[in-house]
């Protein structure tokens, strides 16, 4: 509701009256100041909220990732494997719910080798002839070039 006063000088002066119950905690008031923060957060490092908790900002991740690829790098082979992705046929990505993640995780499955190869996202196993002991294909000839010329 406005309230609306008349000054002597003939200006007015229009004011909001509220006739409910203010809504706000006046309790919070000293943790919700930005200043209280910033001081509890220079004395402890650590953000807290306005109860007064301590909640991770984020979980902590834990391992050894020392395989020598940086941000860029890992961001590129993901673009990458999302690019290759959405250039699969519709009905191929259908598959997998549009989801390039999903696809990967049935191409880690060995048992599901047959249904990629109908799908075309892997060739069709190739036989090898056997090798022999000394890792050659025993259908080839074995040149150690010792034949005692001197090579000229």
């Amino acid at each position: 509701m406005k309230k609306i006063e008349v000054r002597q000088n003939g200006s007015r002066r229009v004011r909001s009256v509220f006739s409910s119950e203010c809504k706000t905690q006046q309790h919070f008031a000293e943790n919700a100041d930005i200043n209280n923060v910033m001081s509890r957060y220079r004395r402890t490092g650590v953000l807290s909220t306005s109860d007064g908790l301590v909640r991770p900002t984020r979980k902590a991740i834990f391992g050894d990732f020392s395989d020598g690829l940086d941000y860029k790098e890992r961001l590129d082979s993901v673009k990458l494997a999302i690019d290759e992705f959405t250039r699969l046929p519709a009905k191929v990505r259908a598959e997998f719910d549009n989801d390039p993640a999903k696809m990967l995780d049935f191409l880690a499955d060995e048992s599901n080798r047959e249904r990629a190869v109908e799908l075309g996202l892997v060739d069709k196993a190739v036989e090898l002839p056997p090798e022999d002991d000394e890792g050659q294909n025993s259908d080839e000839p074995v040149v150690d070039g010792s034949d005692g010329s001197d090579g000229g």
